[in-house]
């Protein structure tokens, strides 16, 4: 099955491809502050590591 064609009920492809867009940015804003979270506890990590020196 393609997700090019045209949903049956009736709304345009032009829809589905908003709704993919939208998809995309929240799924983009969600890596995005998983990523901020790794950032800031490997700078934990590297704190604690200079601490111990």
């Amino acid at each position: 099955m393609s997700d090019f064609k045209t949903p049956l009920n009736g709304q345009s492809m032009q829809d589905g491809f908003e709704k993919v867009k939208l998809t995309e940015k929240q799924r983009l804003e969600e890596l995005d502050k998983k990523l901020k979270e790794i950032v800031n506890r490997l700078k934990i990590i590297e704190q604690k590591n200079q601490d111990r020196d």
